[in-house]
């Protein structure tokens, strides 16, 4: 997005500012959430990995790795 795309943020009602800081605010939580899962999922996969263990996925495919 380039600076000529953004909004007019000056030209906003205080009650429509404030409503996309809140909507805003509010998806920023729930992307850190995901983010924070992945990288929790990363930690264990890795861990798992230099194990050399089967991995189950839930959507039912395995990889097997074995320690080199």
């Amino acid at each position: 997005m380039g600076q000529n795309d953004l909004p007019n943020f000056a030209a906003w009602s205080n009650k429509n500012l404030a409503d996309f800081a809140v909507e805003a605010y509010i998806r920023m939580q729930e992307q850190q959430d995901a983010i924070e899962e992945l990288r929790n999922d990363l930690k264990f996969a890795m861990s798992e990995l230099r194990k050399g263990a089967i991995l189950e996925h839930k959507d039912g495919y395995k990889m097997v790795v074995k320690n080199v």
